[in-house]
């Protein structure tokens, strides 16, 4: 069972708002410069619109009758809602956001009422998305946008896909594009989770297709973004790190057609920063299993190569390290775990880059049990290996270099997600491989004349197995 790296993606979008939502009500002295619009309906009144909406859904065309009730509704109460800077307002706007698709557009049958109510929206999610709003405001109207359809999708096999409202791809590529907007004490800048609300839309936006001129200003700021190693002022590096591999995401998906250099440039040059951390780094990789390489000869895929084989390094140096401070643990007396035969557990509900589902090897499960997170492992492997597969097919040159990587790592992946597999047993196999993939890597790397020559482990010795079991704590 592989784990899927949407789920990544899905997962760090929701902790960005989160973060966004937590930062923002916490400073409440902030909370004053925002703006909020008031409803100028209360909830009762506007629950006793939902009968005149659910007849105009299910009617045929649109009156002015029509319009006021929707406009009261959603222009008198939904929307202005969903500006509240209440803690509990902040935390309900992901369920809002969902119950706007799921309880009116997704049972709207009135093309006519649907065509109003998705442009009403656009508008009016547009203006908070630019304005000073709360940031988590202006994320979840971003979000909003990025939804929105001008057509509804089919279902069921060979069903047509959906067309995106298209104003709003302009309005999420504004977002993408500028820090700012306006002047002097009129200046709105671009909050960071509004870039990545803008790059989820667009993600989808480009899977379902616009239109040419849009998609190569598109390719613009998305390559701008990639290419960008550092972002605004105050800027947290990791949020901005994210974002960047999130404008690959968007890059790969709009090369659907193939590979191209300046995209297998953009992408390698995410994969080859050793100032990402080695998970984004991955995922970066990871994205090139969406490209398709084969046929590709006039590609120059050898410095995709070599960063492939440098990251395959740190990241297996990383691993060992972890491997063998798991094994000290282990055979240095912890008391908080029993020398045991416990198995490796499933894969859990955990967050991106969590722990594996069981325990190690047995024993007390206190808060110190030794862990080696063997889903971090597969995560970090599976994006390397799945990039080395897709690059390969550019060159049998490509290929012969990436097999000596490829094949053990592969071999690691398998008997690390064996159910019956012994998390001890992956620790150790790591530390083994670790070296040969280091040596390998270096072979590959053009020579440095003024590198210093690797230093030997720094006083570690794996430890022989314990001649009695360490009692786990009464």
């Amino acid at each position: 069972m592989r784990r899927s790296w949407s789920v990544s993606i899905t997962t760090t979008v929701t902790a960005c708002l989160a973060v966004v939502i937590f930062l923002a009500t916490a400073q409440t002295s902030l909370a004053q410069r925002y703006l909020e619009q008031q409803p100028k309906l209360n909830e009762k009144e506007a629950k006793a619109l939902i009968r005149d909406l659910t007849a105009i859904f299910r009617g045929n065309g649109m009156t002015a009758a029509n319009k006021q009730v929707l406009d009261q509704y959603f222009k008198g109460w939904y929307f202005p809602s969903m500006t509240s800077q209440s803690p509990q307002a902040l935390g309900e706007l992901a369920e809002k956001r969902e119950n706007f698709f799921k309880r009116n557009v997704n049972l709207c049958t009135n093309k006519e009422a649907r065509d109003y109510l998705i442009d009403t929206a656009g508008r009016e999610m547009g203006k908070i998305a630019l304005q000073n709003y709360h940031p988590a405001t202006r994320y979840n109207a971003v979000l909003l946008i990025g939804l929105l359809n001008e057509e509804p999708g089919g279902s069921g096999r060979n069903a047509k896909p959906p067309v995106p409202w298209k104003q709003g791809t302009s309005v999420l590529l504004k977002l993408l594009e500028k820090d700012s907007f306006g002047s002097g004490e009129n200046k709105v800048m671009v909050p960071m989770s509004a870039k990545v609300g803008a790059l989820v839309g667009l993600q989808r936006h480009a899977r379902f297709g616009i239109d040419q001129a849009q998609a190569e200003q598109l390719n613009q700021a998305a390559m701008k973004m990639v290419n960008t190693k550092e972002g605004p002022t105050g800027t947290d590096p990791d949020v901005h790190a994210w974002v960047r591999c999130l404008a690959a995401r968007v890059l790969i998906t709009q090369a659907a057609e193939g590979a191209n250099q300046p995209v297998v440039d953009a992408v390698t040059l995410l994969v080859a920063d050793p100032a990402l951390q080695l998970d984004d780094r991955c995922y970066a990789a990871s994205l090139m299993k969406r490209l398709e390489f084969e046929g590709s000869a006039s590609l120059d895929v050898k410095p995709t190569v070599l960063a492939l084989a440098s990251l395959t390094d740190s990241v297996m140096q990383d691993e060992a390290k972890k491997a063998k401070k798991y094994q000290q643990k282990i055979f240095g007396g912890n008391r908080g775990a029993a020398f045991g035969g416990g198995r490796g557990g499933g894969f859990g509900g955990g967050e991106y880059g969590g722990g594996y589902g069981g325990g190690g090897l047995g024993g007390a499960r206190g808060k110190q049990e030794p862990k080696y997170e063997i889903r971090r492992l597969l995560d970090r492997v599976y994006g390397l290996t799945d990039a080395m597969k897709q690059v390969a097919k550019a060159s049998p040159e490509a290929q012969n270099t990436l097999d000596p990587l490829l094949d053990p790592l592969d071999s690691l992946a398998k008997q690390a997600i064996d159910k019956d597999a012994i998390v001890m047993e992956t620790a150790t196999n790591v530390i083994s491989l670790s070296k040969e993939m280091s040596r390998l890597s270096a072979a590959m790397q053009p020579a440095d004349p003024a590198a210093q020559p690797p230093a030997e482990d720094e006083g570690f010795e794996e430890a022989a197995p314990a001649e009695e079991p360490v009692a786990a704590a009464g």
